[in-house]
């Protein structure tokens, strides 16, 4: 009996403290809902996904690519001079493995599908002289010191290079810029910039 009456006497608190932060709810959820809010919800805001570095690389090689084609589409190879038969490639004085002279329209021009991609040193050489016909020797040596330095690219870069490259092909009488499959991509970053305005 004793112990009964213990574990009843114990009991009985535990269910008013219950009771009591039922009513403590009930009251605060009649005080919202006067004002006419949920208690525990709030309001959904629409956020636009962060754009990533990759996205944000294709479009500006995509960009990259129409600006060097419409550039050098009466010119010949830079390597080998041959005549442009419409096949032929973007190809880079120095790597484009080095970030930070990747999307500079200086550092790429129309190369034939031949020297851009099974290259050997002669062609290189022939490039670098079809460079010093172009630009000052002072701005290719500078191209040429870019090969050892570290180079992160971040979104701020590749802003500034599609800016650059939707200007550009603006002023020559591009409109439909946008990349294939990435439309809604496309449409955030001209949102973002003040140019298209």
């Amino acid at each position: 009996m004793e112990f009964k009456e213990k574990h009843t006497r114990l009991q009985k608190p535990s269910k008013t403290v219950k009771t009591k932060k039922k009513a403590i709810t009930v009251s605060k959820t009649k005080k919202n809902s006067a004002i006419g809010q949920k208690i525990g919800k709030k309001p959904r805001i629409k956020k636009t996904p962060k754009l990533t570095i990759t996205q944000l690389d294709k479009i500006c090689e995509h960009l990259w690519r129409i600006y060097i084609r419409h550039r050098d589409k009466w010119k010949p190879c830079i390597s080998s001079w041959r005549p442009n038969d419409g096949t032929f490639d973007c190809g880079h004085f120095i790597s484009r493995r080095v970030k930070s002279i990747k999307w500079n329209p200086t550092n790429a021009h129309l190369q034939s599908v031949y020297d851009n991609r099974y290259s050997s040193s002669d062609t290189h050489i022939r490039y670098r002289q079809s460079m010093l016909n172009i630009y000052p020797i002072e701005h290719i040596e500078w191209l040429e010191s870019q090969v050892f330095k570290v180079h992160k690219v971040s979104e701020d870069d590749l802003m500034y290079w599609i800016e650059y490259y939707i200007r550009e092909l603006r002023l020559l009488g591009y409109t439909n810029l946008e990349p294939i499959g990435m439309k809604k991509v496309f449409a955030q970053i001209t949102d973002k910039l003040w140019i298209l305005e």
